[in-house]
């Protein structure tokens, strides 16, 4: 009873915030009810979260997770699908439930998102074998959405600016255990020049207020102030530009906020349109989301609801004053094309806004990649590699790696950093780190570098030097299962069990021969055929860590 009169009481005080005012302006402008907006916006949202298609026990995890409560959200359209439960966000029932949602999560069966987020990736609608630009990626859950809709195929070149968070970055997303993630880290209003033609897909999900986000951060009604958006939307449009000027003729480009203010939303779209004019926004076909209650953009900002809030009134694109009439296109019928999810409503989500963008222009080549052929160029020198960033791994060391895990070399690009090897995508060698690329000014950069992009992390690691030689990471299982399936030391259920729950059977038992160290396991359960890394000495050692442990032992000894 506690946690709930905190909520009644914080409807209460949002009822007279400054926030509240902008939601009862958004309200009048589509006819909706401000007290049932008010009633959502000041209720918990509940936990939602992704099925990932690609691993060999998905069917077991859902049914798993259904029998928690979990119903599968009808209007999401991706592989695998997405479930919601009847418990707030991040506050499961029970401690057991609570350790089974972190160990689906951990291992990368799932991915804990908000329903709102996964919005951007379904629209983009990425194919394997394209190459996209993530501009603003951390904490990571659109990223791995992403590289999971492509398959594990073509490249997402994931950006966060943010050392720390870069590197948290890379462990979200490691446990998908997928091969076709770059990530580097660069303010998204520079991010460098890539090889041509460009990126084929863009998403801009760029820093905002937050201000549909409130379901999930009651402190928000407190903190926002009706300035707040104008003090971030410069960077909102210079991100969404250096995006539009990336991306090449005939991609496509997704520009995304969690906030419910004009200023943020169809203000920046208005701007990026007279600045980027190839970009021409495309319909979004609400009947791809089936009950979910997709609202149009809106197409005027005018009038005295929006200055009652205390925003200044400037004669210039994504401004209040701005005209939208006398551009080459008709802004008001294009920002129709924008779409907002209120918040509540019949699927219970936050808020969230959403326009895609189809590059129109002419040529072959994206915006910044141009440049005059008849000038004379110069070469620049590259800076020297150095061990905090991938590498490309040495013919030799690939060729022992080769031997000892069967994997099809062609498949990957092959890169080190540290003591771990990492497998990527064939395009990240390819396109991202072989080719020359204009450098600006008359200069190129000769290639076989990352350079000038900072990129920290390339593909998944595989393997890593310990004591007694290369160990297999847990992250690779996903692509080492289908190499090393038919050589690993099968053991029967009984075995398998009396492995997890203790002692494993001896070296001497096994019929193994002299084989010792790393070795893969493989047996059946309720969730299929599973392989997993292991250590032989005297005895058969298991190398996984607690959340697959436990997964392990509800596939074979216990029940949820």
């Amino acid at each position: 009873m506690a946690a709930r009169r905190s909520w009644e009481e914080l409807r209460a005080a949002a009822a007279a915030s400054p926030l509240a005012q902008l939601g009862r302006v958004v309200c009048e402008r589509y006819g909706n009810d401000f007290e049932k907006w008010l009633d959502s916006a000041t209720s918990p949202l509940p936990e939602t979260l992704r099925l990932n298609p690609l691993r060999y026990d998905v069917e077991w995890t859902e049914q798993t997770l259904s029998d928690l409560g979990g119903q599968r959200i009808g209007w999401y359209s991706g592989d695998g699908g997405a479930m919601q439960f009847p418990w707030r966000r991040g506050k499961p029932e029970s401690e057991t439930t609570k350790a089974l949602m972190q160990a689906v999560h951990e291992t990368g069966r799932v991915t804990r998102q908000e329903a709102a987020s996964m919005l951007p990736i379904l629209i983009a609608d990425p194919q394997s074998g394209e190459t996209l630009l993530d501009l603003c990626a951390a904490p990571g859950s659109k990223t791995t959405q992403a590289m999971v809709a492509m398959r594990g195929g073509g490249m997402v070149v994931a950006n966060e600016p943010n050392y720390r968070r870069a590197n948290m970055l890379g462990s979200n997303t490691n446990r998908i255990g997928l091969a076709n993630l770059v990530i580097c880290r660069h303010d998204g209003r520079h991010f460098p020049r890539v090889s041509e033609p460009g990126f084929d897909v863009v998403i801009a999900d760029v820093p905002c207020t937050g201000s549909a986000t409130m379901r999930k951060n009651g402190g928000l009604w407190k903190r926002w102030k009706p300035s707040s958006a104008s003090g971030l939307q410069r960077l909102q449009i210079d991100i969404a530009e250096r995006g539009a000027r990336l991306l090449r003729p005939g991609g496509r480009m997704v520009y995304s906020t969690c906030s419910i203010d004009v200023v943020e939303n169809e203000a920046v779209v208005a701007e990026l349109m007279v600045k980027c004019p190839w970009l021409r926004l495309a319909d979004i076909d609400a009947e791809q989301f089936p009950g979910l209650d997709l609202q149009h953009g809106f197409t005027d900002w005018s009038g005295p609801d929006w200055t009652e809030l205390g925003r200044p009134e400037l004669d210039r694109p994504g401004q209040l004053g701005f005209a939208l009439e006398g551009y080459e296109v008709d802004l008001r019928e294009e920002l129709n094309k924008c779409r907002r999810l209120p918040i509540g409503g019949s699927d219970d989500t936050g808020g969230f806004f959403v326009a895609l963008f189809n590059h129109t222009g002419e040529g072959e080549i994206a915006d910044a990649l141009r440049y005059d052929r008849t000038m004379k160029m110069t070469t620049r020198n590259t800076p020297p590699d150095n061990e905090h960033i991938p590498i490309p791994l040495g013919n030799d060391l690939k060729a022992s790696i080769l031997a000892r895990w069967p994997l099809e070399e062609s498949d990957f690009s092959w890169w080190a950093r540290g003591k771990r090897i990492y497998v990527g995508t064939p395009l990240m060698k390819d396109w991202l780190h072989d080719p020359q690329r204009y450098g600006g000014k008359g200069r190129m950069w000769p290639g076989k570098s990352w350079h000038p992009l900072q990129v920290l992390h390339a593909g998944v690691p595989i393997l890593e030097g310990r004591s007694g030689g290369l160990r297999p990471k847990s992250a690779a299982m996903p692509i080492l299962r289908r190499a090393v399936e038919a050589t690993a030391i099968s053991l029967s259920e009984e075995q398998f069990c009396h492995w997890l729950e203790g002692p494993g059977p001896r070296q001497v038992d096994l019929d193994v021969g002299e084989q010792t160290g790393s070795v893969m396991i493989t047996a059946e359960g309720r969730g299929g055929k599973i392989v997993v890394p292991a250590w032989l000495g005297e005895l058969l050692t298991p190398m996984v860590d607690a959340n697959e442990r436990l997964i392990l032992e509800l596939q074979y000894i216990r029940d949820t």
